[in-house]
């Protein structure tokens, strides 16, 4: 009925030292343990064989959001394939398979917890705004038409369910080696009501300067003008884990608004 029972699989992680842990471990550390992705499978096994290396041989290394997105690429395509197997459609099997809303607070099989979601609501909503259905008839036209298959012509219709793991931040779930993922800030505010804000993220463009001096003056009342953010001075900054997988404002801002 396309429902799936379990999933098992084997994977080559060569994504550098550093990232090489990010697999499932005995450290708490294993992004890769999401990569039972958005759906509910009573039983999961993944093989993972970690390869060290500086940079993956002939080809640019990949190790974004901590293979989490490899993760999601490869059980993604374990769905499409099993949807062809099955002549069912992706949509239909994504959703038997998804996350019911009502089974929130969820504990994968891999002992990762999921706070909340609706996610047969988030898939219904991208395929209204995508006219899934009208792609569908227009795909099936398409395939029909005899003077289109002549010139080789072909339409694909993809669909991917990503969960991701952002904010990296709570020492129980995320401690490499005993080095929690933690970030701090340090505030001082002057005679003058001027405030100076240090923290241990480094921008990379995200407008860090405006986002932190904006939490300081929502929490004081002190003008944003007035608050000076100071960051990437390690003379100066709090020692923090960076700046990386969506994770700057969640902690290093969650310490600012704390501070």
């Amino acid at each position: 009925d396309g429902k799936i029972l379990a999933t098992r699989v084997q994977v080559l992680a060569d994504h550098g030292a550093f990232n090489a842990t990010a697999q499932p471990t005995k450290f708490p550390s294993g992004f890769f343990h999401i990569f039972t992705g958005s759906y509910d499978y009573p039983a999961s096994y993944c093989k993972v064989t970690a390869v060290y290396t500086n940079k993956a041989p002939g080809r640019v290394a990949y190790p974004c959001s901590f293979p989490i997105t490899e993760a999601v690429y490869l059980i993604e395509r374990m769905v499409d394939v099993l949807a062809r197997k099955l002549v069912m459609d992706p949509a239909e099997l994504r959703m038997k398979n998804l996350i019911r809303p009502e089974q929130f607070p969820y504990t994968t099989p891999t002992g990762w917890e999921y706070d909340s979601g609706d996610y047969p609501r988030a898939l219904r909503e991208a395929m209204r705004i995508a006219g899934y259905e009208q792609l569908r008839s227009e795909q099936a036209e398409r395939r029909q038409s005899m003077e289109q298959r002549s010139r080789g012509e072909l339409m694909g219709i993809g669909l991917s369910f990503f969960t991701e793991g952002v904010g990296a931040g709570p020492r129980k779930h995320m401690d490499i080696l005993g080095l929690g993922m933690a970030d701090g800030a340090e505030l001082r505010v002057h005679p003058t009501g001027k405030a100076v804000l240090r923290i241990s993220v480094q921008s990379q463009g995200q407008g860090h300067e405006t986002t932190y001096a904006q939490i300081v003056s929502h929490e004081l009342g002190i003008p944003v003008a007035d608050v000076d953010v100071v960051h990437g001075d390690t003379d100066q900054t709090p020692f923090g884990l960076g700046t990386y997988g969506s994770r700057s404002t969640p902690v290093s801002g969650a310490a600012t608004a704390l501070v």
